[in-house]
């Protein structure tokens, strides 16, 4: 495909993505309340959440294998009728079981969502795009985060709860078709081109785009592990407070700036980190966003023990939405440019893997911890842990332009 027409699927994706997006962020507090309201006890409402991460986290492990047999346009309007069938399936009952049925169907749909959507970055884009298409990507995952949690409640309380089943359905619907109307995309072959002699790679990618990707020889496994566990500590953290922090910090309009704050600056520090990898020809964020995320966490806990609760809040949840962000970018494109086309779909499942498992850990960890001790304990041992990242991120970082 010329690269005119792989500019313009891109851009249905980034269509297709903002409206399945939407539905999954505008249910994501939803249905919790929803099953609250059906009789489920907090953890009962809570393991309709957990069992969508398990089902998501499980769907994203045989992406790679079903790219392969049925091409990314196939399993992207597969995860939007997913989407947007459960979305309204959850009007049919508020009981526990029926709910708790429907978010596993919605985390099948999930998980086929963020692996293609990711993979399809480095398919549809030349090289020296990708940290750009990985920014706008992200935006167009950002935007309806930072939008859709605080409506989805809202809408919730005043027009009700099946309302938002059906506002969610529409926009995974309209989605949907956005990803029906894209052209065929060979995941194999599509991508697979000769760089011009002036184009730069990045050391350790050269053979991986020249053999095929992630199966040939010279990519070592490490290649994806470590910026894996810089994604995974960075969203440990990230799952840990997005849960949690209402509880540990009990000021509501403070948690709700911080909320906003996170998600902005989540944005802003993907979509930095994209360009700055393009035109840098490097990932130059992981290691400074695994540092503010340390940073962030730490504000958190003071927040959490009392200490100037407003101000510290507020930059902690910026501080560690822009690590975040930054390290979300960076670890993306660099297991893009270890893997090769033929490993694309790999890199993108390890990435999401590693991104939701994270994320869920967090969710549980944290609670776990702040059970044992308090929260302003368990975001310091969070805080910790990013930290403890840092030597990984260090080594994930060491790409360098060569000469072609």
């Amino acid at each position: 495909m010329p690269v005119a027409a792989g500019r313009g699927a891109f851009t249905l994706l980034l269509i297709a993505t903002l409206g399945t997006f939407a539905s999954y962020s505008v249910l994501l507090p939803v249905v919790p309340l929803w099953a609250e309201s059906g009789g489920a006890g907090t953890t009962g409402a809570g393991s309709t959440t957990g069992v969508f991460m398990l089902t998501t986290v499980l769907t994203q492990l045989a992406v790679p294998a079903l790219l392969a047999r049925l091409g990314p346009r196939a399993l992207l309007v597969a995860g939007g009728v997913f989407m947007a069938v459960s979305s309204a399936a959850f009007a049919l009952s508020a009981r526990l079981w029926p709910v708790v049925a429907v978010s596993g169907l919605r985390g099948v749909g999930f998980g086929l969502l963020t692996v293609v959507g990711s993979a399809l970055i480095a398919m549809l884009l030349p090289v020296g795009e990708r940290g750009r298409g990985s920014a706008l990507y992200g935006l167009a995952v950002g935007v309806p985060n930072v939008a859709g949690l605080p409506a989805g409640v809202w809408l919730a309380e005043h027009v009700g709860h099946r309302t938002v089943f059906v506002v969610a359905a529409v926009v995974a619907a309209a989605g949907t078709a956005a990803a029906a109307v894209m052209p065929h995309i060979d995941p194999v072959r599509h991508g697979h081109r000769r760089r011009s002699a002036d184009e730069p790679r990045w050391e350790g990618d050269g053979r991986a785009e020249d053999e095929g990707g992630a199966g040939g020889p010279g990519v070592p496994v490490a290649a994806l592990l470590l910026p894996a566990v810089a994604l995974v500590t960075t969203a440990l953290a990230a799952g840990g407070v997005v849960t949690f922090l209402a509880v540990a910090v009990p000021h509501a309009t403070a948690v709700s700036g911080a909320l906003f704050s996170y998600g902005l600056a989540s944005i802003v520090g993907r979509s930095a980190a994209g360009v700055l990898s393009d035109r840098m020809r490097r990932p130059v964020t992981v290691i400074p966003g695994v540092v503010a995320g340390t940073a962030g966490m730490a504000l958190l806990a003071a927040a959490a023990a009392g200490t100037a609760v407003t101000p510290s809040v507020l930059a902690g949840a910026g501080l560690l939405g822009l690590g975040f962000g930054a390290v979300q970018s960076d670890t993306l494109i660099t297991m893009f440019h270890r893997t090769g086309p033929r490993g694309y779909g790999k890199a993108s499942t390890v990435w999401n893997v590693a991104y939701d498992g994270g994320f869920g850990i967090g969710s549980v960890g944290v609670g776990v911890v702040a059970a044992l001790s308090d929260f302003t304990a368990a975001f310091v041992v969070t805080a910790a842990v990013v930290l403890a990242s840092l030597p990984v991120a260090v080594r994930a970082a060491r790409a360098r332009t060569t000469a072609h």
